[in-house]
């Protein structure tokens, strides 16, 4: 179903972004909490224009924990019901961060500087 939509996604002619939640573990391991999520926004030509700050600011908008505690509760049940015994205050204190892919990592350094 994810890989369809993606492909539905990329077809669209619009810019279209997947992103993944993970949690980076103290034992130097990352383990992917959610790998559902995307959204599309602009024509493919947005690229043009596009800057991390930007892309950032909507990957936080659209991805973002939104009420941090109801969040925070669903990621301690989440690495819990993936073996993980997690002290909840060493969830709190992490920080949430967006990282670009590969793709998007490409696509930002092949634009003109003061584009």
């Amino acid at each position: 179903m994810m890989l369809a939509q993606r492909q539905k996604m990329l077809e669209s002619g619009r810019l279209s972004f997947y992103a993944e939640e993970f949690a980076d573990l103290s034992d130097g391991r990352r383990l992917i909490l959610k790998d559902d999520r995307g959204w599309s926004s602009g024509p493919v030509n947005s690229w043009k224009s596009a800057n991390g700050r930007e892309l950032t600011k909507a990957a936080i908008l659209m991805l973002g924990p939104g009420d941090d505690e109801l969040w925070m509760e669903w990621v301690v049940e989440r690495l819990r019901f993936l073996g993980i015994d997690v002290d909840p205050v060493s969830v709190h204190a992490a920080p949430f961060r967006v990282e670009f892919g590969p793709r998007v990592q490409r696509e930002l350094r092949q634009r003109k500087p003061g584009r």
